[in-house]
């Protein structure tokens, strides 16, 4: 079984639009994510981390909420994840602060209704 690889809030933060890429293939295509993990020198390669094609579809649309084309063009700046508040100069990375906030926010959230149903679709999944 392979291995999967998971990023770091501050990976996450740290990333930019560049960093997805799309491969080809005839009869599908898959994208994925080039990101250089903790204690890595600027020498050492990048892992290369696959990205699930509903979560390109997200992309797409949260992409074209910030009045960008839908998918990334390579080498392109912009964070993965925005602030909600640009700056004069472009758009600014979000915190890796505020990435834990929300994960551990949507995992409280979803214990208060695994304990509020215990019989809930979510609990039987788990």
């Amino acid at each position: 079984m392979p291995v999967q690889k998971l990023a770091r809030a501050s990976e996450f933060a740290q990333a930019r639009m560049g960093d997805l890429y799309r491969v080809r293939r005839p009869h599908a295509e898959q994208w994925w994510w080039r990101v250089k993990g903790k204690h890595r020198r600027p020498e050492d390669a990048a892992d290369h981390v696959p990205v699930p094609s509903s979560l390109i579809g997200e992309l797409a649309r949260y992409r074209e909420h910030l009045g960008l084309p839908p998918y990334p063009a390579a080498e392109e700046e912009t964070p993965m994840v925005v602030s909600l508040y640009p700056q004069r100069d472009g758009w600014q990375p979000v915190h890796r602060t505020t990435i834990y906030r929300i994960v551990k926010s949507l995992f409280l959230a979803t214990a208060e209704r695994i304990a509020a149903d215990p019989l809930s679709p979510l609990f039987i999944r788990l």
